[in-house]
């Protein structure tokens, strides 16, 4: 059997009943949550989503969304293996915008955090070109360890671009 999915307007429905033992994941970024997110929602980042599968299995259904549902199908499959009654928000909190929905938070839109290290990692790997053609070889270097970076956080998924980017006061 797979996860069984529901469509936002039907989760409102669902949530506004007050009878059902459930709760509603947001298995995105801290910052993505805090920008905007589902009034009933809980943030649990899918890195953690593991971590906190005994306390959802004594749950009756855990509904659980992202942005698009990429993240929260993921989090689904892994919450299932484990036992946990899991249902997948259709097209996560972009979907539920577009039903024209409530949202709450702060509004602000701070970039997703691997845009973010994309963007530093690629202006990194231009800088140590540049440098590296008209100052010094070894510039390249830099090049270099950038690429080595993303390819380590490609292979084994610990990007540590991440860990220091989330201390920055446009993450918290």
């Amino acid at each position: 059997m797979s996860t069984q999915r529901i469509s936002p307007e039907e989760l409102k429905r669902r949530l506004s009943d007050n009878d059902h033992d459930e709760i509603l994941i947001d298995v995105r970024e801290p910052n993505e949550y805090s920008n905007g997110r589902i009034p009933a929602a809980r943030n649990i980042p899918l890195e953690h989503i593991e971590a906190a599968v005994e306390k959802l299995k004594d749950i009756g259904t855990v509904y659980v969304h992202c942005a698009s549902g990429n993240r929260s199908a993921r989090a689904c499959e892994l919450l299932f293996e484990h036992g946990v009654n899991v249902v997948n928000v259709d097209g996560g909190i972009n979907a539920w915008r577009a039903a024209g929905l409530e949202v709450v938070g702060t509004g602000k839109r701070a970039l997703p955090m691997m845009r973010q290290v994309l963007l530093i990692a690629g202006a990194l790997i231009l800088i140590g070109m540049a440098l590296g053609t008209w100052i010094n070889p070894w510039w390249y270097l830099l090049s270099a360890a950038m690429g080595g970076g993303l390819f380590f956080a490609g292979a084994t998924g610990y990007c540590g671009m991440t860990y220091i980017l989330k201390y920055l006061p446009w993450n918290r």
